[in-house]
This record gives structure tokens, C-alpha cells and sequence, in this order.
């Protein structure tokens, strides 16, 4: 699993994700600055030493990434809630998946949700329009792993 977070731009969510990466054997975190998981605001969520490798991939390569990692055999998983969007208790997880996460604020653009070849939202029942991405990743991640249980 392969988890491209090249969207956001909160520093504590980058501290969550690497926690939640380590406890659920993924094996890359994709950002868009290495310099990010050295925020202060990262570190005081997650300080240790990675358990998942990290690349470095901006926001305006991130499509591209993406692309050669398809030609590569990935299956590439947005996590939005879109139109043509599958809950994702009744999603059919690919053994060699990205999941992309959008901003937190914007969500993610219409080119990266044609690029995926999944569209997964986890369906809420309350007000708030989304989840936190870090909440919605745990959700996702672990979805992943215990269907392959």
C-alpha cells in the first residue's frame, strides 16, 4: 500500500499519517515536501523514526506519479466523496493499491479523480460534510488490511 498525501498541507496531519502508516504496514507516504514531517507541529504527533519510506512527490508531479505507478500494476484508490463514488464497506480492495487523499480543504481536483481507477468515500451519517483526512485514512487502511486477513 502506498499512500500519496501530496494534497495536504497541515503539518499534524502529516504527524498522524505517519503514526497510522506504521501501524498498518504501509509501505510509502508520498508528500509533498520531506521538509513538512520536520514541522514542529508534525513532530509533536510523531517523532520516532519512520517505519515507512517517504518520496517526495509535489502537487503538480503528483498526476504523473501516479501515472507511472499505474503502468507499474498499482490500482490507484481516491478517497472523495464524488458522484460515482463506492462506500467503503462494499469496496473491492486491490492487492497493489494508492490511495490518495485530497486537501483538507479542497478536496481533490476533477483530473486526479479521472486518473483514479476507484473512487471509495466512507459514508457518514451526521452534519459535517467529511471526515478529518487522517480519521478517514485510518478508516481506509484499515478496511485494507482486514480484507486481506
Amino acid at each position: 500500500m502506498i499512500v500519496v498525501a501530496s494534497l495536504l498541507e497541515k503539518p499534524p496531519n502529516f504527524g498522524h499519517l505517519m503514526r497510522t502508516l506504521s501501524n498498518y504496514k504501509c509501505t510509502t507516504l508520498v508528500v509533498p515536501t520531506a521538509l513538512m514531517l520536520r514541522e514542529q507541529e508534525c513532530l509533536e504527533v510523531y517523532n520516532e523514526q519512520p517505519l515507512t519510506a517517504v518520496v517526495e512527490v509535489k502537487e503538480k508531479d503528483m498526476l504523473s506519479y501516479l501515472s507511472v505507478q499505474k503502468q507499474r500494476g498499482f490500482s490507484i484508490v481516491a478517497l472523495e466523496q464524488a458522484t460515482k463514488s463506492v462506500p467503503l464497506e462494499k469496496f473491492q480492495f486491490p492487492k497493489r493499491c494508492i490511495l490518495v487523499l485530497g486537501n483538507e480543504r479542497l478536496g481533490m481536483s476533477s483530473e486526479t479523480i479521472d486518473m483514479a481507477d476507484h473512487l471509495v468515500e466512507i459514508q457518514q451519517f451526521g452534519k459535517v460534510r467529511g471526515l478529518n483526512v487522517h480519521v478517514s485514512s485510518v478508516l481506509f487502511l484499515w478496511a485494507y488490511q482486514t480484507s486481506f486477513a
